[in-house]
């Protein structure tokens, strides 16, 4: 990497700031090691070139637009992951960020692939997913949970989503 000219010893540290992406890859490396699953060195390896190069287009993007786009997109997305459980006015959002909205939902879209309304109920749609998978909670525990305002809503959306309702993918995802 050094002699390609992807790693330099001039800038041997970069900062980066918080990265949701570079710590979810973190954590499987580490959830990984803990496992030791078959093929896991390998796997961890292109877990690792995935955060060099993760770390790389961080750099690039800061190099376009500057450290505080990316700051400001990484608060953002923690306030959202902070408010699963709420409805988020993403203009009062982008105010409190010190950006104006049309501005934020461009850059937010640039850098995460999804404007920042999909983005929150993707967070939402995952972090029901996860209770579903991980627990035995009911329904509409879990609707309240993610911030939807009634287990009918939440169960549309999930199914329209997903393809299949709550109680289908807790089942499917349990073998059953």
């Amino acid at each position: 990497m050094l002699n390609n000219g992807i790693l330099s010893r001039e800038k041997a540290v970069l900062e980066i700031g918080l990265n949701e992406k570079l710590i979810n890859l973190y954590q499987e490396i580490l959830e990984l090691i803990e496992s030791q699953k078959i093929g896991y060195q390998e796997i961890i390896a292109s877990l690792t070139f995935q955060i060099v190069a993760n770390i790389q287009a961080i750099e690039k993007s800061k190099k376009f637009f500057g450290i505080e786009f990316e700051t400001t997109i990484n608060k953002a997305k923690i306030f959202m992951a902070d408010r699963i459980d709420k409805n988020i006015n993403m203009e009062k959002l982008a105010s409190e960020l010190g950006v104006g909205y049309s501005w934020f939902r461009r850059m937010f879209r640039h850098y995460t692939g999804l404007p920042p309304v999909q983005y929150f109920l993707e967070l939402k749609l995952n972090k029901a997913k996860e209770l579903l998978v991980n627990t035995s909670l009911p329904i509409k525990e879990i609707a309240v949970i993610t911030g939807f305002e009634s287990q009918f809503y939440f169960s549309k959306f999930f199914k329209n989503r997903v393809g299949m309702s709550p109680i289908k993918y807790r089942e499917f995802s349990r073998g059953k």
